[in-house]
């Protein structure tokens, strides 16, 4: 993300709120005096702490308390041989607009962590497969050259036998870090579940796409190396040159050539280009 968009949407959310305030502050003059119109008074800094954040929600909250104020002051309904009246109404309806700012962020952040739960893999921290898919389907929308490449690790298995599930655990979230630092800002990699990875490589023919596999392939080797883990790694990678295709199609090409790379001797690639329409 651009580092100036949060400041952008920070400065258009106190500017919503301003010019709110101002036309609130015109109608509320234009109304005959008693008539409230305080739950609209609260609406701005709803907006700006659920688009925005909690300081957003409160710098609009003293906006709209402050015009609040000012417009019953204008219709001079409270006694000014007592002043705290005012003062004290006003300290309530910012506290009330608090209270809504409160839940709002609470509820705001409810929604992101359920929404990044359910596009997650919890062990590593990657996207999982439905997040992979959903993003591999948006690229092959646009038609444009991709490559996908499925990952295998080759004797996981017995990781797992000789050292114990916790030791596997241990060990795919090592991969996974490996894979997230070995790809492009604009690369995707996901853990499609138990020992299976998958990556996507936009904009990669078969050639391009091949060396950055083999390059991949061969950082995780030496990383294994490092930690002692006696694995090796099978790929499988499948380019599209464009049309349309669908997700499961290219998701089961990507994984047959995976499987010929298990079955020609494995810690190999072996690459496929087809059209997306292929079936």
């Amino acid at each position: 993300m651009n580092v100036a968009q949060p400041a952008v949407r920070s400065s258009l959310l106190v500017l919503q709120g301003v010019l709110f305030a101002v036309a609130l502050d015109v109608v509320d003059r234009a109304l005959a005096p008693g008539l409230s119109l305080a739950v609209f008074y609260m609406i701005p800094a709803a907006v700006a702490a659920w688009f925005g954040n909690a300081v957003m929600g409160v710098i609009v909250g003293v906006l709209m308390t402050s015009a609040w104020i000012e417009a019953d002051a204008y219709d001079q309904l409270y006694d000014f041989q007592r002043p705290w009246f005012l003062v004290w109404n006003g300290a309530i309806h910012f506290a009330f607009i608090l209270v809504v700012v409160y839940l709002l962020r609470s509820l705001r952040r409810s929604l992101d962590d359920a929404r990044r739960l359910a596009s997650t893999d919890p062990l590593t921290g990657l996207a999982n497969r439905r997040a992979f898919q959903v993003s591999a389907q948006a690229q092959l929308d646009r038609r444009q050259v991709l490559t996908m490449v499925y990952l295998d690790v080759d004797g996981f298995k017995s990781v797992n036998d000789a050292h114990g599930h916790t030791a596997g655990d241990a060990l795919l979230i090592q991969i996974a870090r490996e894979l997230q630092a070995s790809i492009r800002d604009n690369d995707f990699v996901a853990r499609l579940g138990g020992d299976e990875f998958a990556l996507l490589l936009p904009g990669m023919g078969t050639v391009e796409a091949m060396e950055i596999a083999n390059r991949v392939r061969e950082g995780l080797d030496r990383a294994m190396l490092r930690g002692g883990w006696p694995v090796t790694f099978s790929m499988g990678a499948l380019t599209v040159n464009g049309a349309e295709g669908r997700f499961d199609v290219l998701l089961r090409h990507a994984d047959a050539q995976m499987y010929a790379a298990k079955r020609s001797g494995k810690a190999r690639c072996v690459a496929e280009t087809i059209e997306a329409g292929a079936s």
